[in-house]
């Protein structure tokens, strides 16, 4: 498996399920990290080819290059997860994060939330690109226009290496920037639970109340997450989900149980609504 980083709960839990799942098919796991880093991808590419693997379940970092034709063109079984590679035809598995985004912003246009403000993570990958999207259809299924005002960007793993965990500080200086300006938006929906920790933070700080006075919505479900003060409402990912059928699909291939391709299938995951908005 060819992983960009670990810090990242999501992918840890993938790994995790994907590792027991090949030791009971009889194969052991070999771990490779890119760390976000297309030269680092492009090496761990290469170390696996060399090391005579016989499938690879890839994680790509999304960057100009793509080291990823080099495994179907040496005919060895891929599966990509989470992130796509466009025009390489091979199988992939993700949460469905645009329908995920959609769902989230529709439940607090339901509870009368009109200025809503999405934070995400600043990265141009694939998995924020899909938020974007269902952020922005479901503003306009309302009518409401979609304009950059409405997204704020978090530089979060721009600022240190890029497997190191999201920093709640960040979200914290973007949520006192937002405030010092003046503007105190309806809602937010936040791109991972670790910033929603500092988004609660700088608004407690300047007295703005969880869910009187703003309604905020997570990402990821992290144990923490129920027990924040108030318990935030946040999406559920199916990871579990994704790894296993990302596992028997390489596992079939490898098998010759199935034949290549270049299928996609969009998991769903779950809203979990809580006190933060108002529930």
């Amino acid at each position: 498996m060819i992983l960009t980083d670990l810090a990242n709960p999501f992918f840890n839990d993938l790994v995790t399920e994907i590792e027991e799942r090949a030791i009971q098919a009889g194969y052991t796991l070999l771990l490779l990290l890119s760390d976000e880093d297309p030269e680092r991808e492009r090496v761990a590419v290469d170390t696996a080819l060399r090391s005579g693997v016989d499938g690879i379940i890839g994680v790509p970092v999304q960057g100009r290059s793509n080291p990823w034709t080099a495994v179907t063109k040496a005919g060895i079984p891929l599966v990509l997860v989470a992130r796509e590679v466009p025009g390489l035809d091979v199988d992939f598995f993700s949460s469905d994060n645009q329908e995920g985004r959609r769902m989230t912003t529709r439940a607090l246009l339901e509870r009368g939330a009109r200025d809503i403000v999405l934070v995400e993570e600043d990265l141009q990958i694939t998995t924020v690109a899909h938020r974007v999207d269902g952020f922005r259809n479901a503003l306009e299924e309302h009518g409401i226009p979609f304009d950059s005002r409405r997204t704020a960007l978090v530089p979060s793993r721009r600022t240190a290496r890029g497997s190191s965990l999201w920093r709640g500080e960040d979200a914290y200086r973007v949520g006192v920037d937002l405030l010092e300006s003046g503007r105190v938006p309806d809602a937010f929906l936040v791109g991972n639970d670790y910033f929603a920790l500092g988004l609660y933070a700088v608004l407690r700080e300047r007295g703005v109340r969880i869910p009187e006075d703003i309604l905020i919505i997570g990402w990821g479900d992290y144990p923490f997450s129920r027990y924040m003060d108030p318990p935030l409402s946040t999406v559920r990912l199916p990871v579990i989900d994704v790894a296993r059928h990302a596992t028997a699909r390489l596992l079939a291939l490898l098998d010759d149980t199935a034949a290549p391709g270049s299928s996609a299938e969009y998991l769903s995951p779950e809203l979990m609504l809580r006190a933060s908005t108002n529930n």
